[in-house]
């Protein structure tokens, strides 16, 4: 019988130090799930800090330390995982803007290319031009 209560009562407390630690972490999870944290070293240090508050201020339980350490790996791991889909996630839109940005350059490049081209041979058939102007106008000087 006293063992059962015991026992219950031991469960009742890991249920409250669970609440509590869901309930104070609510802000640093606000702050780093939405992005608003911007550095996992930012987020290792509040959790640095968030366990030291913990282990001094939530409710005395059997195997606290226990819970709370196993609670906080949790987020790490739920956090950590969010910030390498965030990380991944900006990676492909870089590839994506790198990959437009490829693409116009070369299609700039060939009209630059082909723009280049004409303007060369409209010249060489300027030249040409100009130096058959120019063998006429020796051939009329020298008849003249």
């Amino acid at each position: 019988m006293f063992r059962e209560m015991s026992e219950k009562n031991g469960e009742e407390c890991k249920v409250e130090l669970k609440r509590f630690i869901e309930k104070e972490y609510g802000s640093i999870k606000e702050k780093f799930v939405s992005g608003d944290g911007q550095k996992f070293q930012e987020y290792l240090e509040e959790m640095t800090i968030f366990k030291s508050f913990l282990n001094e201020n939530s409710p005395a339980t059997p195997n606290q330390p226990q819970i709370i350490t196993n609670s906080l790996y949790k987020k790490l791991q739920t956090v950590s995982s969010s910030f390498i889909n965030n990380f991944q996630n900006k990676i492909e839109i870089i590839k994506a803007e790198k990959q437009t940005i490829e693409n116009k350059l070369r299609k700039d490049l060939q009209e630059q290319k082909s723009q280049t081209n004409e303007k060369r041979s409209k010249l060489q058939l300027r030249n040409t031009q100009l130096e058959a102007d120019n063998v006429l106008l020796i051939e009329k000087e020298k008849f003249a």
